[in-house]
């Protein structure tokens, strides 16, 4: 035996993966961020804006629904 007890070879187990899946994850974030900044790119070679990072007030996320006025549902019985 190496001297550790199970409790702590099940500790740098652990700790391994962890560290192993920071790396992983790290890479996966370049891979993304790399892909959008692409995007963005062949994007504006086509002459459109990136509205998600507009900071205006006019700017308008394009998922997003325009709210109904409550007057407009309100219906009144015997009018």
């Amino acid at each position: 035996m190496n001297g550790m007890t199970r409790e702590e070879e099940t500790g740098w187990k652990v700790l391994t993966l962890a560290s192993e899946s920071l790396e992983m994850l790290k890479g996966v974030m370049n891979v993304v961020g790399d892909t959008l900044q692409s995007a963005e790119e062949w994007a504006g070679r086509f002459g459109r804006n990136k509205w998600s990072t507009s900071t205006g007030s006019d700017a308008q996320d394009p998922l997003q629904t325009k709210e109904k006025d409550p007057a407009d549902s309100m219906h009144i019985e015997g009018q």
